[in-house]
């Protein structure tokens, strides 16, 4: 996305019609497209386009609602209000004013006092000729890194339980090491089943090999396969 110049990526560019990070028609996968380039296509899809950001420099290749460049945020996922008309095509450069700083009659209707502090210390460089370029909103200094990408593609934002006094009685269990630590991996789901071994692509079915009747799930192997109901009424009185 960031070479232009180099032989490989002019090849890669013209092969496969890359366009520009805010332009999906040429992420939709082709006949022409080999495997490799369709890992690419996806990473970019599902890792870059949410990961990214830009780094203003003239101002001219950012949009100034549309894009993400001041926070982690485009601004019209955080604008007051109703937005302005024609949003989409105004540029970081066409609300800053040489010599004044940023047009804020036609801004600060729509944005909060804390996004117009964080406008007040970003400057559109018009001097150096250095162009806008993109980033990695995902670290601080910018550079991509697999970490980061793992934790952006896994973070869940939704309100989750307080498990601690269940680990804790957990591993308070009296019981073989090995017995407790499969019992960790139970309860945080990381158990290679079937239907785990299928939404890695790691097989070529989610169903139980034992009663060919449901899903292998955790659950499923533990609990519901009709194989372990003579375990469980051994185990447990009826």
């Amino acid at each position: 996305m960031q070479d232009k110049d180099s032989l490989w990526a002019r090849v890669v560019r013209s092969k496969y019609k890359v366009g520009e990070i805010d332009d999906l028609r040429w992420m939709v996968a082709k006949s022409n497209w080999s495997s490799t380039w369709r890992s690419v296509g996806m990473g970019i899809r599902e890792v870059v386009l949410p990961g990214h950001s830009w780094v203003v420099g003239d101002g001219k290749s950012i949009r100034f609602w549309k894009d993400k460049w001041l926070s982690r945020k485009a601004l019209i996922d955080e604008v007051i209000g109703d937005p302005p008309f024609g949003l989409e095509s105004v540029l970081v450069t066409d609300l800053w004013r040489e010599g004044a700083g940023w047009d804020l009659n036609n801004i600060s209707p729509w944005v909060s006092n804390a996004t117009q502090l964080e406008l007040a210390a970003v400057v559109v460089d018009n001097f150096t000729g250095a162009c806008d370029r993109l980033s990695w909103g995902e670290t601080s200094d910018g550079r991509f890194t697999v970490s980061s990408a793992y934790a952006l593609i896994t973070r869940d934002d939704a309100p989750k339980v307080n498990n601690e006094s269940f680990y804790n009685r957990l591993w308070r269990v009296i019981a073989p090491e090995r017995v407790k630590t499969f019992l960790w991996m139970v309860s945080n789901q990381v158990i290679m089943t079937n239907a785990e071994r299928y939404r890695r692509h790691l097989g070529d079915s989610a169903v139980c090999p034992v009663c060919k009747g449901g899903i292998e799930t955790i659950l499923h192997v533990l609990r519901d396969c009709p194989a372990m109901s003579g375990i469980w009424l051994r185990i447990v009185p009826a």
